[in-house]
């Protein structure tokens, strides 16, 4: 006899609109920006620029959380966990797009490659979680024009 495993799979229960956030910070690791890692996965580390920027990020993440646990069937498997700060607590995105920019990715590599943690950018995104309750930060949008440039 064969049994139907639609238990099993869980749909993702937040929204983009929703989650979505617009801080201030400096990228701290850009080397999958443009290129993904060898896991497919476009990865992003930053870092808030102000406290009102880490507040703002930290607590939209424990919301989300909150919603994920919130949210799900009784008979859901899923837990709620952090996959937006790393171990050693810097913020970063996790996606499976890549995030837009509005520069080429050739402009990028003579212009900016390896000198973007001087300058501070506005980073939107938004938070989204995976069918084992993972959420996730992803970058939706990160203009790289420097505040200090006019």
């Amino acid at each position: 006899m064969k049994y139907s495993n639609e238990f099993i799979k869980e749909d993702t229960l937040l929204t983009p609109t929703s989650t979505q956030i617009g801080i201030e910070g400096w990228l701290t690791d850009e080397q999958h920006l443009y290129q993904p890692n060898r896991f497919g996965e476009y990865i992003v580390k930053f870092q808030p620029y102000t406290p009102w920027d880490a507040q703002i990020f930290n607590e939209m993440g424990e919301e989300c959380q909150r919603q994920v646990d919130m949210m799900k069937s009784p008979y859901s498997s899923k837990v709620a966990s952090n996959s937006y700060i790393d171990s050693q607590g810097v913020a970063y995105a996790s996606q499976l797009f890549s995030p837009h920019l509005e520069i080429s990715e050739e402009e990028y590599i003579h212009k900016y490659k390896g000198r973007l943690s001087d300058d501070v950018f506005e980073i939107k995104g938004f938070f989204k979680d995976g069918p084992d309750g993972q959420v996730f930060f992803q970058i939706a949008y990160l203009d790289l024009m420097p505040s200090s440039y006019p």
